[in-house]
């Protein structure tokens, strides 16, 4: 669709044995990755550009439609500004506005500091299931029984540490905290239990739903856009 189109640029999958990627709070298991976006000329924007001014709609609309219409995708990342631009796009070209809705809505999420790229969450069945079966094995060991927290108003590390019956440092050493770290509303932190789990029930299987296909575009639509010529577009220009 794009024969002299730059290659996309892929980023930040994983580190090689999973695990921390700095400065991310994902990209550790391998299904997390960073896809940069396609500029008007491929020529990349200095820093603090309005990037979603200088975007190429249409190779980045293409590349977003792919993902959802052909991949297993779990969702995606990007900043508002960016989704703007490419739900105006869509709809220019007679994309389904319903379809659009869920797109937007429930696939395409918004992240702050995701302007120069999609961050893509992809299913993986098979290392998801063996990860699944796992679990209740890894959280017989101390170090692996973790458990997750959303900071509230007026939370410390102190009550934090207390309610699950645990240290404010090993808080610390779980989220990578210097002592001077402030809590922030809504942060998620990584609490370490003391000691092994004790009851340790096996996670629900895990269930991949549908694709998110739009429905069947009018053929003129589907001649004009995917043929790779627009008329409303061409003329307008």
């Amino acid at each position: 669709q794009f024969p002299d189109s730059a290659p996309a640029r892929l980023n930040h999958i994983s580190a090689k044995d999973g695990g921390y990627l700095r400065p991310h709070r994902s990209h550790q298991s391998g299904r997390d990755a960073d896809i940069g976006l396609f500029y008007k000329g491929d020529r990349f924007p200095p820093r603090g550009a309005a990037r979603e001014r200088l975007i190429d709609p249409a190779r980045n609309w293409a590349l977003l439609r792919a993902l959802i219409t052909e991949t297993d995708v779990q969702l995606i990342l990007v900043d508002r500004s960016i989704q703007t631009v490419l739900h105006r796009f869509a709809l220019s070209i007679g994309e389904d506005a319903a379809w659009l809705a869920q797109v937007f809505g429930q696939m395409v999420k918004h992240a702050r500091s995701h302007r120069d790229h999609f961050h893509v969450r992809f299913y993986a069945p098979r290392s998801q299931e063996l990860g699944r079966r796992l679990q209740p094995m890894l959280a017989l060991l101390p170090g692996q029984n973790l458990t997750t927290y959303v900071v509230h108003a007026g939370n410390t590390l102190g009550q934090i540490a207390a309610r699950y019956k645990t240290s404010v440092a090993a808080i610390r050493r779980a989220n990578q905290m210097k002592r001077e770290s402030l809590l922030r509303l809504g942060q998620h932190l990584i609490i370490p239990l003391r000691g092994a789990c004790t009851i340790c029930p096996l996670p629900p299987p895990l269930a991949i739903p549908p694709r998110l296909l739009p429905p069947e575009p009018p053929a003129s639509v589907a001649q004009s856009w995917w043929g790779g010529i627009n008329p409303e577009l061409s003329t307008a220009e």
